[in-house]
């Protein structure tokens, strides 16, 4: 092997948030100068105060900044710099950028322009898949005229996935189960693949039921040498997004381990690959068959997992290999140790389908659980802002076996302190605590057909939260003394199905609800509002709980804690009430963003679940549906438009609304 080459002197991070401070760690660890850029939101950013240098890039849409490649290489080489590292997303698999860096002289920290380029197209990427005999999912992709597509999707069958060619992340993909809905799928793909990609080329993919999603860590550099570090499983995704990882799979037996590995090395090495990358699979645990999805030329969202059972530094490796240094350790010397789990922290309202939450941060304070890894990008203070993506930081833990590993990431998620907008810690919880989890019996659609996205620890803990106020405190509230051994507590969970939690006092500070102790601490007494610290399952967490009386002499309790986010925990259900034409429901947006369809217009009778509009916010389109049968009185805005939070979409008459 040829001798090491020096490291760079100074990176450029072409990125932001928890990717660019996690780059920043590892390049001051090995004495490499770091410079930032960064946008009006992020001026201040975390990432910001962890480099040596930052420069300001542009406003904050992504397009006017972070996506701005002249910009990045002329800070680049204001800035002295001989390296870019390009993190995850943005352009971290724009071959222009690579292109850029090595036409100005200067290290681009990643695989040649030329590679990604071929592996970034799914269509191409696939094309090459087949010739390297690695297994591919039976679709389409050699024409882009729509009828020749419709045809396609008439002959592939139902379900299948419409797919951006040249996406990545999970965004550009939509499911079609009806070829009644192939049209306005394929017109909504392409408007996202555009505003995210450049290009509105789609592909067509047979859908594979129930399937995992498996990925291998390859490395290779520019001696011939590839090898892999194992597998990750990152079946738990939310519309194609990621919500949890492990590694390595529980759905793997040692022998399919080393297929599905050997055939990633494989297509690596026929596309003379060099550099970090990841090759995801479609697994059928039913039949033990894995299909070639794609694969991302970068460092991957969840490479902590991997980092954690190898003991390598991955973003070192690639450094080291950019700089043209041979594979530190060849496949025989890497092993793996234990099991690792990273949950996502997204700010994203559970409540209201996952919608993205931006807002401004009051309190985060990492969990003190020992072994515990915490990536983020945010600080105190911060804002989360409309413009970039939801996700803000990543728990990540590890153990000797995966029931200890689920047990540890859980305390971790029970001890993280977040107020500020909402978020999906005790959805995290919840999920990481459920007999499938535990169990492996998911899949890649668990999240969006049907699981319990609200959650029973919710409600659990704000009625044992409740109870422990009124029985801790010797006052009387809405009604109910200070031992309420007749309170009833029923709720509608998302399913529509009741759910009525028994509980019992052991103490005058304990009380087991549906079979979980819980023991208050600490508790202070406000107007209609107890702040307690509260123990169970060994863990402590921070819960306020207020309550408003109601005309129908019902109670209805609200939960805020900084692990569950804000909650309405209702004694009753909520009633419907009937809007008239005089006065129309209205549809406001849930968050600031951009108009990207409006699909009815006046007059028009639209039936539940009806598309009305979409809208981009947070990198994603999102969809504004009727929530019951009526007739459209006004639309307010139009394609194009920046809308705020709040701002009044579409009126639409004689509707029921909650």
């Amino acid at each position: 092997m040829s001798q090491l080459c020096s490291l760079p002197r100074k990176i450029l991070i072409a990125n932001r948030g928890e990717i660019a401070c996690r780059i920043a760690k590892t390049c001051r660890r090995l004495g490499i100068d770091t410079v930032a850029v960064y946008s009006d939101s992020d001026r201040d950013a975390l990432h910001v105060r962890r480099a040596d240098a930052s420069y300001y890039l542009g406003a904050d849409p992504a397009s006017e900044s972070y996506l701005q490649i002249a910009k990045l290489i002329a800070i680049a080489k204001r800035s002295a710099c001989d390296a870019v590292h390009p993190g995850y997303g943005l352009l971290a698999e724009n071959p222009d950028l690579a292109q850029a860096c090595s036409d100005a002289g200067i290290l681009f920290i990643g695989p040649k322009a030329e590679t990604i380029a071929l592996m970034g197209r799914k269509d191409l990427a696939k094309d090459l898949a087949n010739k390297a005999n690695v297994p591919t999912i039976p679709g389409f992709s050699s024409s882009q005229d729509d009828s020749r597509l419709t045809q396609a999707a008439k002959e592939i069958g139902t379900p299948l996935l419409v797919k951006a060619a040249a996406g990545g992340g999970g965004k550009g993909m939509l499911r079609v189960d009806r070829l009644e809905d192939f049209a306005t799928a394929l017109a909504r793909v392409r408007r996202e693949a555009i505003s995210s990609f450049g290009s509105g080329d789609v592909l067509l993919e047979k859908y594979i039921h129930a399937a995992k999603h498996i990925e291998v860590q390859i490395f290779a550099d520019s001696y011939g040498n590839t090898v892999h570090l194992f597998e990750r499983e990152c079946s738990l995704q939310r519309r194609h997004q990621k919500v949890i990882e492990e590694a390595p799979s529980p759905a793997l037996r040692p022998a399919i381990r080393r297929l599905i590995c050997e055939a990633a090395c494989s297509l690596a090495r026929h596309c003379g690959y060099e550099n970090a990358g990841t090759v995801e699979f479609v697994y059928d645990a039913a039949t033990e068959d894995f299909y070639f999805l794609e694969m991302n030329t970068r460092i991957q969202v969840e490479h902590p997992v991997t980092e954690l059972i190898t003991g390598i530094d991955l973003v070192e490796w690639q450094i080291k290999v950019a700089g043209g240094s041979p594979l530190p350790l060849g496949q025989d010397k890497i092993t793996r140790s234990g099991h690792a789990i990273e949950a996502r922290l997204y700010c994203e309202d559970t409540r209201n389908a996952f919608a993205p939450a931006p807002g401004s941060i009051k309190l985060f304070r990492a969990p003190p659980v020992e072994g515990v890894r915490l990536d983020s990008g945010i600080v105190e203070h911060g804002e989360i802002s409309h413009h970039y993506d939801p996700m803000v930081a990543k728990l990540v833990v590890h153990a000797e076996e995966r029931m200890a590993c689920i047990r540890k990431i859980r305390r971790a998620l029970l001890a993280t302190q977040f107020w500020g907008p909402a978020n999906n810690l005790g959805f995290l919880y919840d999920l990481l605590g459920s007999e499938q989890f535990a169990k492996n019996s998911f899949h890649t659609q668990s999240l969006d057909v049907g699981w319990n996205a609200k959650g029973l620890c919710d409600l659990k803990l704000g009625f044992a939260a409740y109870l422990l106020g009124l029985n801790t405190n010797s006052c009387e509230y809405s009604g109910f003394n200070n031992t309420p051994t007749a309170l009833a507590w029923d709720e509608v969970l998302s399913d529509g199905k009741l759910a009525s939690l028994r509980y019992r006092f052991l103490a005058r500070q304990t009380v087991v609800v549906d079979g979980t102790e819980y023991r208050c601490l600490r508790a202070s007494l406000g107007e209609k509002l107890i702040l307690q610290r509260i123990e169970y399952e060994a863990c402590q967490c921070e819960v306020g709980v207020g309550w408003e009386d109601r005309d129908d002499g019902s109670v209805e309790i609200f939960l805020h804690s900084p692990t569950l986010g804000s909650q309405i925990l209702a004694v009753k259900p909520r009633f419907t009430r009937a809007t008239s034409d005089k006065h129309p429901a209205s549809y406001a947006a849930p968050m600031p963003g951009k108009v990207t369809s409006v699909l009815v217009e006046p007059g028009e009778l639209v039936s539940k679940g009806q598309q009305l509009l979409t809208f981009e916010a947070m990198k994603m389109e999102n969809t504004v549906k009727a929530h019951q049968a009526g007739t459209v009185a006004k639309v307010c805005v139009q394609v194009g438009e920046q809308i705020s939070k709040g701002r009044p979409l579409i009126f639409v008459k004689g509707e029921l609304s909650a």
